[in-house]
């Protein structure tokens, strides 16, 4: 038996043991991360062992020419992908990864420049494709994800354009509101007939709190909570905001760090629109 079949074999036999609290932190970072969310409990205490961390400071750059593989995975700090003509492929933040070796078998001159001092998570390529040959969905995430980069390739350069687009051209500035005494039933409600996945509060004083789907899933219905109780009771009061001058890629990198799928935008305390993360996808062209 071949020593990468030894390294394989020593993988999946794993044990479960109870994590140290270091080692369970990079485990709860990792259940927040797409795709690892996806993954078990139990496999994600397999994995949390094989990771290794390593702080890199601003401008530092990974190339895929002499890369020797494994996932990389922002846990703080920022990353651009760039390829031939210092033309820019991705532009990111925490919670993504990049593999410079599966992409540079189609763009070999492909680096990694971090714009910021990044603390990096690192999977060792020999675990990263045994989870990926093991969990389809899992490896359909990186490949859709190393398509879109390597498509983004084959555009013109306008990838540092879109990038750099302000919040207000991708925002939806048609907003729904609902009052403070609106019921969770009723919102439940305009949500489903108006096919949205968030709702905004506001009163006389202005924006008061969110409500998405997953805080009426959550926070109402897992709790037994009757549909008559006022949305109050499971929205997120004084919510984060950003301004319509921000660019798209604050906008990413802000809602990223945050794990938040839709952020209110605020221009001198009024309410003006809301970005999702769907919005922040077609912005990009992915």
């Amino acid at each position: 038996m071949n020593s990468d079949s030894n390294k394989s074999d020593s993988i999946a036999k794993t044990s479960h043991q109870k994590l140290s609290p270091e080692l369970q932190a990079v485990r709860d970072f990792m259940a927040e991360c797409v795709p690892f969310d996806q993954l078990s409990a139990e496999q994600l205490d397999d994995l949390a062992p094989q990771i290794t961390i390593g702080y890199f400071r601003q401008g530092h750059i990974f190339t895929g020419k002499d890369d020797d593989g494994g996932l990389r995975i922002i846990r703080s700090g920022a990353a651009e992908l760039r390829i031939e003509n210092d033309k820019l492929l991705d532009r990111f933040g925490e919670r993504v990864s990049f593999n410079l070796k599966g992409l540079s078998q189609e763009q070999p001159d492909v680096r990694a420049i971090l714009i910021e001092d990044s603390l990096l998570y690192i999977l060792p390529e020999i675990s990263y494709q045994m989870v990926r040959k093991k969990h389809r969905d899992f490896d359909r995430f990186f490949h859709g994800q190393r398509s879109r980069r390597v498509r983004r390739a084959g555009l013109s350069d306008t990838s540092s354009a879109e990038m750099m687009q302000r919040g207000s051209d991708v925002m939806s500035s048609n907003v729904l509101t609902v009052a403070p005494n609106c019921t969770i039933q009723a919102a439940a409600q305009l949500m489903t007939d108006k096919r949205i996945s968030s709702l905004l509060v506001a009163g006389d004083e202005g924006l008061l709190g969110i409500v998405t789907d997953r805080d009426i899933r959550s926070r109402a219905v897992a709790k037994g909570l009757s549909g008559d109780q006022v949305i109050t009771q499971i929205m997120t009061s004084n919510p984060q905001t950003i301004s319509p001058a921000d660019t798209v890629f604050d906008a990413t990198l802000f809602m990223t760090r945050n794990a938040f799928h839709h952020v209110p935008v605020l221009e001198q305390e009024k309410l003006v629109g809301i970005v999702t993360s769907s919005d922040l996808m077609l912005a990009r062209r992915d």
